[in-house]
């Protein structure tokens, strides 16, 4: 049964690419950020998140522009009116200081009953867009990274209740002394949603 206790929250590192994301939104709810709504499942279909998250101006233009925010949620922090001018469709959460995808797991942790996390694409490379799913599309800063992982740093340890499962990448030092956030493999994350193991 498809249920709030469990939610991946998509980055958009390449890390993530090649996700069989029908197969898991089949099984859990997925947030995702900025212009993964422009993305398509395995079979061609487009791909729609439960939650998008976006924050600049350019990127909200452009989802209200395509007619998505018409049709599916979208989210944003929404502190400077030019945001709420480009989607006025949007629903604004007044959470300042935060990423696109802080925000997209600050609100995946605020779900009643939620008990894990599922980080895919937190990459936090530091070089940037070359080393992104939409790096060359506008509305991304380069060089972020550390202030990013610090801010997962602090959901771990505000939401010590929640298990935070980081797909697919190496550990970081600034994650070591976390016990909540795990490290595992893309093969242990399908294996935990799409075909019930561990």
């Amino acid at each position: 049964m498809r249920t709030n206790r469990r939610i991946v929250v998509l980055g958009n590192g390449i890390s993530r690419k090649g996700l069989p994301l029908q197969r898991i939104q089949a099984e859990l709810p997925v947030y995702a950020c900025n212009f993964a709504y422009r993305e398509q499942h395995e079979d061609g279909s487009p791909f729609h998140p439960d939650k998008l998250f976006a924050y600049a101006p350019v990127v909200l233009r452009n989802i209200r522009k395509d007619g998505y925010a018409s049709k599916f949620p979208v989210y944003s922090v929404g502190k400077l009116n030019t945001q709420q001018r480009a989607c006025p469709e949007a629903t604004f959460e007044r959470r300042v200081g935060l990423s696109t995808g802080g925000q997209a797991v600050f609100h995946a942790c605020h779900q009643e009953g939620v008990k894990q996390v599922f980080l895919c694409g937190f990459d936090f490379h530091p070089k940037g867009f070359p080393h992104h799913m939409h790096g060359n599309t506008g509305g991304y800063s380069d060089g972020a990274c550390t202030r990013w992982a610090h801010q997962l740093r602090g959901f771990c340890m505000t939401f010590t209740g929640i298990k935070f499962f980081r797909v697919d990448n190496e550990p970081m030092d600034v994650f070591k002394d976390l016990p909540n956030l795990i490290h595992i493999s893309r093969q242990q994350f399908l294996n935990r949603t799409i075909y019930g193991g561990e």
